[in-house]
């Protein structure tokens, strides 16, 4: 198709255009290459069948948003479909004589799939379009309070509208070209290209000559624009495209959301702890804003963000990306950024509003994790610079005095227990299960309620268990959320020892903050251990025929996930089977945030201990729910959910009675 002088230029012209794409997408990789922590690519990349799964399915756009999310995955087809399209364009443009099997029925279902696809794409880049430029989208907007530089939001909108206008011109001209194929063949209506024959009929009145030069210009039009985009892609968010299943793979594999690699304490030429600048982010997290869609779904389902907190997930990763697109090559060489992030990137505010419930990981499509970063932030401004909310102060000091964060003293930790046929552990080493009783458990008066309930479902299903009495301590949950890794470490150690002290193998817990910490950090120390929530636990029991209850109607029932049982441990099913099987189905209703989509109560995250002062409370936001809902019985399995929820009902001044689930159980054991 292509005279002789057009192949030589385009030749030249893909020269250029891989000469500029080498040298961006080098930039790119080598600031990446910059973060503190390798990717261990041998792992990643035996993870391929996941990331072309995610690349091929588009499943992770379905999540939330699916109208959206449906007309993006069109998009991305489309846009997919498009390089098996360019190549063989190029083919046919190259090669004198070449087409596609033209007469076969191949050839008749390729053209047919390609104009289908080319409508689809043409009508959801427009959608965006609309959505975005005309109607505003709020989804797509973060609020003025959080740091976010005007030169940014500029770039997210320049950004924005030169991705589409490429795909929509790249796509429309190959449309064009084809149309003009279909004109010169003058063979009529060809229905394995309805869209491309309807367009070809504006062209019916031209002669070869004109139809010839449309076939050519198209044909440029449509492959040119490729080629000036490709050296484009490094600094724009249609990266993403790639990144995105890219980042599935390469993603740590955490036992939990909020777990952090821990930082070696004793290695005295380590010079940082914690993240203050972008440097010291592992090569994971820098690669998080390559792969971001600046979706804003984790803006969305952030409690901090929605209750008016300057904390924006996206704003995070859109701040790095932008950073990195105007420091590109400077921080490619050097491989230092100037200021730390929390001067550009997210403010000292936002650090501390995170409550670490781990939604913004759940609802990411491209599997980024925000959080991570906030909590390595903290571990800089804790450990580093002693810059942190004088509640967590004073927190650490009961930590380390008293082990628990009440700040009552070690010897009252099995007070709660005087009267009761509780076993210790130094008393009955043989036992089978320890019951963890936790600092609420031991210390606040709706844990001990929760406590003596456990006590008395263990004894009457004949457990053999035990507890550890004075000898427990704080897991350190809340030490290591607020950045001071030193002090969790000190008393993960110091538990561990504990534990494997008595050999013990299996533990009951009744904190999901604890389950969390014991379950998925303590493995770090050498302590490995079979740990159960109550809630499975007493399921257990109840299947397992060791304990029978009384069904009793208690009115309408409904049941808050708490964040760290739910989100980081996928606990869902035993809470609620459980209430049913006491209250009955019928009377179960769920919270209309519920499941994986729960809403935090705002204790995560070590912010049980800090004072909310910015925004609404989230657990008076969580309280909306439970007011719409209308239950009588709100069940928990959680003393800091029970605490936040307690106090968030009453200021809402609802009747609705907020009860642990082993309390629940306790009171409807048949004898």
């Amino acid at each position: 198709m292509l005279s002789i002088w057009e192949k030589l230029l385009f030749v030249i012209f893909v020269g250029a255009s891989l000469s500029l794409s080498v040298k961006n997408f080098g930039l790119m990789i080598k600031a990446i290459s910059r973060g503190a922590e390798p990717i261990d690519w041998q792992k990643a990349l035996k993870k391929w069948p996941q990331g072309l799964w995610v690349f091929f399915s588009q499943r992770t756009l379905f999540t939330t948003r699916p109208v959206a999310g449906f007309i993006h995955a069109l998009v991305a087809w489309g846009f997919t479909l498009y390089m098996l399209v360019n190549l063989i364009d190029i083919l046919e443009g190259m090669i004198p004589g070449f087409h596609f099997f033209p007469e076969h029925y191949i050839g008749f279902v390729y053209r047919l799939f390609v104009d289908i696809f080319t409508v689809l794409v043409l009508l959801g880049v427009l959608y965006f379009l609309v959505r975005r430029f005309i109607f505003h989208s709020p989804l797509l907007k973060i609020n003025p309070q959080v740091l976010i530089a005007e030169s940014t939001q500029a770039g997210i909108r320049r950004d924005s509208a030169i991705v589409a206008f490429f795909i929509l011109f790249h796509v429309g001209f190959r449309l064009v070209h084809a149309s003009f194929a279909v004109a010169l063949h003058r063979e009529g209506f060809d229905i394995s290209q309805p869209a491309a024959a309807t367009l070809a009929l504006a062209w019916s009145g031209m002669g070869d000559t004109g139809l010839t030069i449309g076939l050519h210009l198209g044909w440029w039009l449509a492959l040119g624009l490729i080629l000036a985009f490709i050296p484009y892609f490094p600094y724009s968010k249609h990266a993403h495209l790639f990144m995105g299943p890219i980042k599935h793979m390469v993603k740590a594999e955490r036992r939990s959301p909020a777990v952090l690699k821990p930082i070696d304490m004793e290695n005295e030429e380590l010079e940082q702890y914690g993240v203050a600048k972008l440097e010291h982010l592992p090569q994971e997290e820098i690669f998080d804003a390559y792969a971001c869609i600046m979706c804003n779904r984790c803006q969305d389902a952030c409690p901090a963000y929605t209750t008016g907190k300057a904390l924006s997930p996206s704003a995070l990763e859109i701040n790095k990306r932008y950073y990195l697109n105007e420091n590109l090559k400077t921080f490619a060489e050097s491989g230092e950024s100037a200021e730390p992030m929390r001067q550009w990137a997210i403010s000292e505010d936002a650090i501390w509003a995170c409550t670490s419930c781990g939604y913004c990981v759940e609802v990411c499509p491209v599997a980024n994790e925000p959080m991570v970063d906030i909590l390595q932030l903290r571990q800089d401004l804790t450990l580093m610079e002693s810059n942190l909310p004088q509640e967590a102060v004073g927190l650490f000091k009961k930590l380390e005095s008293n082990g628990n964060p009440w700040g009552i003293s070690q010897q009252d930790r099995d007070k709660w227990a005087d009267g009761l046929d509780v076993p210790r552990f130094v008393d009955k080493p043989d036992a089978e299960y320890l019951f963890w009783v936790g600092c609420a458990g031991a210390y606040d008066d709706k844990g001990i309620k929760s406590s003596k309930a456990m006590v008395n479902i263990l004894n009457a299903a004949g457990v053999s268990y035990a507890i550890l009495g004075n000898e427990e301590k704080c897991t350190g949950d809340s030490a290591r959320r607020l950045g001071n890794e030193y002090l969790f470490q000190m008393m993960a150690m110091e538990n561990v020892e504990t534990l494997n002290g008595y050999n013990v193998k299996k533990i009951i817990t009744q904190c999901p903050h604890c389950l969390n910490t014991i379950k998925n950090e303590y493995p770090d120390f050498d302590g490995n251990y079979e740990v159960y929530s109550h809630t499975d636990f007493i399921y257990k029991l109840i299947v397992e025929g060791k304990i029978s209850i009384d069904q009793a109607s208690l009115g309408k029932m409904t049941y808050h996930d708490s964040c760290y049982l739910g989100r980081h441990n996928k606990i869902y099913d035993s809470p609620r089977a459980l209430m049913q099987a006491i209250g009955g189905k019928e009377n179960f209703v769920e919270l209309s945030r519920h499941h994986d989509k729960g809403y935090c109560c705002g204790a995560g995250g070590g912010r049980m201990w800090l004072e909310e002062t910015i925004g609404e409370k989230i657990n008076n936001e969580r309280s909306k729910d439970i007011a719409a809902c209308n239950a009588d019985i709100l069940g928990v399995a959680c003393p800091f959910c029970q605490t936040m929820l307690v106090d968030g009902i009453n200021a809402a001044g609802l009747k609705t009675k907020v009860k642990d689930i082993a309390v629940i159980v306790s009171e409807k054991l048949r004898a």
